[in-house]
């Protein structure tokens, strides 16, 4: 039969157990908030880039560039969509009002607009024969375009 000495000392023991394990988790608790505080910074937060100190910043990626280049494999010879000589199809898209200009026509029937003609290689693939399209805007006069082509 035990002692009511050693009854005590265990109850002092488990009372003691009890406190520390208290105390540990308090511990825990604090050392995450204080961890979670130290890791803020002016890219994780809402504070300014002067808060964050002299530190330098650690680097966004470790990646390292590889040796190889970029493109298609050497001898390889590329490929481009030409422009052909002649469309099949020319589309030409008049603008009934232009807000900043006004009406199209000037009161003695005299137009007031120029060809804007823009090459492209628009190409519509019916059945796998390509079409060659070329579109051009009327545009006024008053509309400068620099890098267009006037017909």
């Amino acid at each position: 039969m035990p002692s009511p000495s050693s009854d005590a000392s265990l109850e002092q023991l488990l009372a003691r157990a009890e406190k520390l394990e208290a105390e540990n988790t308090q511990l825990k608790r604090e050392n995450a908030e204080l961890k979670q505080w130290l890791s803020l910074d002016s890219t994780t937060s809402s504070k300014p880039p002067s808060s964050d100190g002299p530190a330098e910043p650690t680097p966004r990626s470790l990646r390292t560039r590889s040796e190889r280049k970029p493109g298609k494999q050497p001898g390889d010879e590329g490929t481009i969509l030409c422009q052909t000589g002649e469309p099949d199809q020319a589309v030409k898209h008049y603008p009934a009002h232009v807000r900043a200009v006004g009406p199209l026509f000037s009161g003695q029937g005299a137009p007031t607009h120029r060809i804007i003609r823009r090459t492209r290689p628009l190409l519509d693939a019916i059945e796998h024969i390509p079409h060659p399209t070329d579109t051009r805007l009327r545009a006024p006069a008053d509309i400068t375009n620099h890098a267009a082509n006037t017909d």
